[in-house]
């Protein structure tokens, strides 16, 4: 959006915008016909380093061909992703950031996947604690543990809405839990 802003800010000033490869312009054939049509408008041609981009009717097929090419590859890259990802969580690998109070581990086979974050996870263990004990509302037990230190990874308040979400999520049992997988393994690291 920066760069097709630019180009309408600065038009006639422009008269070429020159990617490395056309798939890294976009990663989707949509978007790319789309962008290449809006940059057409102003009179500017897309270049590519690596390859050979024609405005002729054969050339403009050619670069629906590659930016169709570009699409099935991204797609392909993503599908073999998610595929390893949902493969490293069967075997109760954590294949995803790590949720506050875990840190990611380095990846080693048979070790675990999250360890505990020495600064907040004891401070998590601490809301758990006080709030299995029915003594406490969510919000004072948050404003207690929010006293003692705990905050977001980059430093925020935790809000009260992420702090019940957080009450309520599986991974702080030690369970990897991804319904959209309908998967539910006991993972490969200490539950907090």
């Amino acid at each position: 959006l920066a760069m097709l802003d630019y180009c309408s800010r600065n038009k006639g000033k422009v008269g070429a915008v020159v990617v490395y490869h056309t798939n890294r312009f976009a990663r989707d054939a949509r978007d790319h016909l789309n962008v290449t049509f809006t940059l057409s408008g102003s009179g500017i041609r897309l270049h590519s380093v690596q390859e050979r981009i024609e405005d002729t009717a054969a050339g403009r097929f050619i670069q629906t061909m590659m930016a169709g090419a570009n699409q099935l590859d991204n797609e392909q890259r993503a599908d073999r992703c998610k595929a390893g990802m949902r493969a490293a969580a069967e075997k109760g690998r954590w294949p995803f950031s790590a949720p506050l109070g875990y840190r990611n581990a380095r990846k080693v086979l048979n070790e675990p996947t999250l360890v505990h974050d020495p600064k907040r996870a004891p401070l998590i263990a601490e809301a758990f604690r006080l709030y299995s004990t029915g003594l406490h509302s969510k919000q004072e037990v948050l404003n207690r543990v929010t006293q003692l230190g705990l905050t977001t990874a980059g430093g925020d308040e935790v809000t009260s809405h992420d702090f019940s979400k957080m009450l309520r999520r599986p991974i702080y049992a030690g369970w990897i839990v991804v319904e959209k997988w309908g998967l539910k393994v006991r993972g490969n690291f200490e539950p907090i």
